[in-house]
């Protein structure tokens, strides 16, 4: 998963989410959420709805590195769950 912020405004953020599952298409979905502006504090995202399909993520954030809880509702109302470990890219 890459999540790319276009927009902070303070603890409030939009941006895009890129995500490929193991025999699946990359899925590209914008969000917008919440998170500290220091190196550690809560943090909670999700997509836009389309349909019945979101993707919500809530997790915390922990030295620069954001360990988050997913849970998504699929196109045909599937729902699944999941963790993901994000680390910030070095420019």
């Amino acid at each position: 998963m890459v999540l790319t912020i276009s927009d902070r405004r303070g603890e409030t953020f939009k941006g895009e989410m890129s995500v490929r599952r193991e025999g699946a298409d990359l899925r590209t979905h914008n969000v917008s959420g919440t998170a500290k502006t220091k190196a550690s504090g809560p943090v909670a995202f999700e997509s836009e709805k389309v349909g019945v399909a979101q993707v919500k993520l809530r997790g915390k954030l922990l030295n620069d590195v954001a360990i988050l809880s997913s849970s998504d509702t699929g196109p045909r109302g599937r729902k699944t769950t999941g963790e993901f470990h994000i680390r910030p890219k070095l420019r």
